[in-house]
């Protein structure tokens, strides 16, 4: 079901500047039947185009805070098994060099230089 429609636009000082639809008529009849509604039903009836403008902006930066929030956490969570993977490949290292120091002092030399090629350069050990 199409419900009517009616846009009134007034200039800074109040004056009716245009009216939406343009035959007059049709403007008074919805007026005149939205005059007769209850103050609930006007509030419910009556859409401020800033105020809704507004919310729409406000929801769509929420939205937008949310996704670069999840993207963040996805970025922290990528970052944390890079951490625990090399944790746990030192940890090997360590526990080969303990069982044998000295077969292993070529191999630690090499490990050394793998940083470069890491993902989080950053995060040498």
């Amino acid at each position: 079901m199409r419900r009517p429609s009616l846009v009134l636009y007034y200039s800074r000082d109040g004056e009716l500047i245009k009216t939406w639809p343009e035959d007059q008529s049709k403007v008074r009849d919805m007026a005149e039947r939205f005059s007769r509604l209850s103050e609930v039903e006007k509030r419910k009836k009556n859409i401020n185009l800033s105020l809704f403008l507004n919310k729409k902006m406000n929801d769509d930066r929420k939205k937008s805070l949310e996704k670069n929030d999840n993207k963040f956490s996805q970025k922290i969570s990528e970052m944390e098994d890079s951490l625990v993977k090399r944790l746990q490949m030192f940890q090997d290292k360590l526990r080969l060099l303990r069982l044998n120091p000295h077969d292993h002092q070529t191999e630690m030399c090499a490990v050394s230089t793998d940083h470069q090629t890491d993902r989080y350069p950053f995060l040498k050990i």
